[in-house]
């Protein structure tokens, strides 16, 4: 009798393991979005410096600005193409680097 309970013990939690792993996960909570606030419009904002090597393109989905703040310097910046505007210690990125 002992052996008939733990059969089905074991069987119902194997059970229930697989309807668990079945789930889509749909079903499990989502993670609320990240308010990005004033630093969504910039697809690269920095500190200190921004170095580029080579040919680059910067743009982004919500916008393809690149700021930096405290920080001017942006080597290789001639190689860049960039989709938005460029804020080096301007009003703009020390706003959006706090």
């Amino acid at each position: 009798m002992k052996q008939a309970t733990r059969l089905s013990s074991a069987a119902l939690l194997v059970t229930l393991s697989l309807i668990f792993l079945a789930l889509p996960s749909s079903v499990m909570a989502a993670q609320a979005p990240v308010n990005l606030g004033t630093t969504s419009s910039f697809a690269v904002l920095a500190g200190t410096t921004i170095t580029n090597t080579g040919t680059s393109t910067i743009n982004g989905d919500a916008g393809g600005n690149v700021g930096l703040s405290p920080g001017l310097a942006f080597t290789g910046q001639e190689t860049v193409t960039i989709s938005g505007a460029v804020h080096l210690a301007d009003a703009v990125a020390l706003t959006s680097s706090k």
